[in-house]
This record gives C-alpha cells, sequence and structure tokens, in this order.
C-alpha cells in the first residue's frame, strides 16, 4: 500500500482536490499527451501549496500531509506516481462526445468530470432515465 493511501480521509480528500486542480490548469480535463515535465510541474506545484499553506483551526491533515512531505521520501515518489495514475485516467474524448450529445440532446448542464468513473455514471443514469437526470449517486 502506498503511504498515500495511508492518510487520513480528510488528508486524501484535500489532496486529491489539489491534484484535480492542477491537471485541470496544466493538462486539461480529457486525456491526452504529456511528459515528465508536466508531472514534475503539478508535483512542484503541490509541495509548494502544501510547505506554503496557511493552516486553519481544524487542518490537522494538513499537518499530516506537510509531515509526509517533509520526512518521507517515500511518500514523494508515491506521491508522484499517484499523479500519473490521475493523468492517465482521466476520459476519452470520444466518451466525453458522446456526453455532450446526451447533454445537447436531452437540455442538460454539462460537467466536466476528470476521473472516466464518474462520467460512465452520469451517461448511465441519462440514459436510464431517458434524460431526466444526470446524478448517479
Amino acid at each position: 500500500m502506498s503511504k498515500v493511501d495511508q492518510l487520513s480521509v480528510r488528508a486524501k480528500a484535500s489532496l486529491s482536490h489539489y491534484i484535480d486542480a492542477y491537471i485541470r490548469e496544466r493538462l486539461g480535463f480529457l486525456q491526452g499527451d504529456f511528459s515528465d515535465a508536466d508531472i514534475d510541474a503539478i508535483y512542484t506545484r503541490i509541495i509548494w501549496r502544501y510547505k506554503n499553506i496557511t493552516p486553519r483551526k481544524d487542518s490537522d491533515y494538513i499537518a499530516e500531509i506537510k509531515e509526509q512531505i517533509n520526512n518521507s521520501n517515500e511518500f514523494n515518489i508515491d506521491l508522484k506516481e499517484h499523479i500519473v495514475s490521475w493523468v492517465e485516467n482521466r476520459p476519452t474524448t470520444e466518451r466525453h462526445d458522446y456526453y455532450k450529445s446526451l447533454c445537447l440532446q436531452y437540455g442538460l448542464h454539462e460537467k466536466q468530470m476528470i476521473r472516466p468513473e464518474h462520467l460512465e455514471g452520469r451517461i448511465a443514469k441519462i440514459i436510464k432515465t431517458n434524460g431526466a437526470s444526470q446524478n448517479y449517486r
């Protein structure tokens, strides 16, 4: 099990939020080419974020991530691998185009999802409800 997977629920949620945001910012939310420089830039941005974040009262999870970043080489390696897995697991253009056509057909608001399972969940819900809903959770 990776060190990233061993983080608390709140720490993983926080880390996932920034991974998602920085991947979207640098590479978009659809599958495509990426380089080691892209991964390094996203990784560097995440490290910078947690080293410079101002903790609030209820932010013990931030301290948890900071501690791992500063004290665990294994965590930093796992974090890069985690980022790569997120980048490699973005939705394909074809599936997103199909989702867009369903939204257009049924007059639904299009959402951008970086996780293919979320996209597939929305597609399945639209089809199942005949366009009445795309909320799959």
